[in-house]
């Protein structure tokens, strides 16, 4: 190392000024190319592309996707424990995600009904309106649950009292 290096301290990870990025310059000027692919793209674009097989004597045409599908369970039937295996495994991972969803839109369906409950519960307070029938639930009877006004409060309207301009 030099006198100048131990004055500017240079060394490792701390290069000399003038070789440093400078400032509001990237290190990658232009970056990653528009269009460019990655790995994930490239396989789903394979899969998709058709493919010709023989079936049963009877030519098909089919995505690649489908043929390897149709492959690992045809292996499957015919024994082979690995690709039983995979196919097993695939189909846990599928149930899951499927409960996953329902459980998710069960959750969503639950916070929906509170916030509607929420509001016409103000709704009919603020109409001077009975609320009892929402703390019980729903009525057991399956008809049409009646909201009557409380005899000390009118339901607030808009419009002006009759015989006012």
């Amino acid at each position: 190392m030099t006198d100048r290096d131990q004055k500017e301290g240079i060394g490792y990870g701390n290069p000399p000024r003038h070789s440093r990025f400078q400032k509001g310059q990237s290190g990658n000027p232009k970056g990653r190319p528009k269009g460019s692919r990655n790995i994930s793209k490239l396989v789903e674009r394979a899969l998709r592309k058709p493919i010709t097989i023989t079936e049963a004597g009877e030519r098909r045409t089919l995505s690649r996707a489908e043929a390897i599908a149709t492959r690992l369970i045809s292996d499957a039937l015919s024994g082979k424990h690995q690709a039983q295996k995979l196919v097993i495994e695939m189909d846990r991972d599928r149930e899951n995600r499927q409960q996953h969803n329902k459980d998710i839109e069960a959750a969503k369906t639950e916070a929906q009904n509170d916030t509607d409950r929420q509001l016409i519960e103000t709704y009919l307070r603020s109409n001077g309106l009975d609320t009892t029938f929402l703390q019980d639930g729903p009525p057991n009877d399956q008809s049409e649950a009646t909201v009557e006004p409380t005899k000390d409060s009118a339901p607030a309207t808009d419009f002006p009292a009759s015989g006012d301009p």
